[in-house]
């Protein structure tokens, strides 16, 4: 079953966002944005559904938690034909099964997402060898938020890496958009 066509926004309302659960998530993005929010991790495939990205429990890097801890409040259309709705507090059993549930539990037509408010990064890139990188992992993924470490050597005891995070910056920052107003990015490489 196709979602494609349903990606309508409901509603924003403070920090809850609720979508209809087809929108891929680079349109989400773009509609939070250009209402002053945006959600605290972005998953790595923006090209997915909303309903797809919080029903795998999608995430981008680092220490953030998945797609499905942004979730409020979600409206299945159950097998039956019959239309729930459900959160934390209202039907906290069907809630948590959905959350998670890769369309098991019903279709997922609606969901509402805790948004926080917008906010720019910048991508830095750092060289480094497998001494610098292996000893530190723990400290690295606390202290640097969405974290890549992609091997470039092919020997995997003695080579170099490169290791990618992005770090918050002011809203006013003259950083111009890659991939959309919402990633807005320049890079550093050092």
């Amino acid at each position: 079953m196709s979602l494609d066509n349903y990606k309508k926004t409901i509603k924003i309302e403070g920090l809850l966002a609720t979508f209809e659960s087809g929108i891929r998530l680079k349109d989400l993005f773009d509609r939070l944005w250009k209402r002053g929010f945006t959600l605290e991790n972005v998953p790595d495939i923006l090209e997915q559904s909303l309903a797809g990205a919080c029903s795998t429990n999608s995430a981008g890097t680092g220490s953030y938690p998945g797609m499905s801890t942004t979730i409020r409040e979600i409206r299945l259309i159950c097998g039956d034909g019959s239309i729930r709705t459900c959160s934390r507090d209202n039907d906290h059993d069907l809630f948590m099964a959905a959350t998670v549930g890769i369309g098991l539990i019903g279709i997922v037509s609606q969901i509402t997402i805790e948004c926080v408010p917008a906010f720019k990064r910048t991508r830095v890139i750092e060289k480094c060898h497998t001494q610098k990188i292996i000893p530190n992992l723990k400290k690295i993924f606390e202290e640097k938020k969405h974290v890549y470490i992609m091997m470039i050597d092919e020997t995997p005891w003695d080579c170099e890496f490169n290791m990618e995070w992005y770090e918050t910056c002011d809203l006013d920052a003259a950083i111009e958009p890659v991939g959309g107003a919402w990633s807005a990015r320049a890079v550093q490489i050092r």
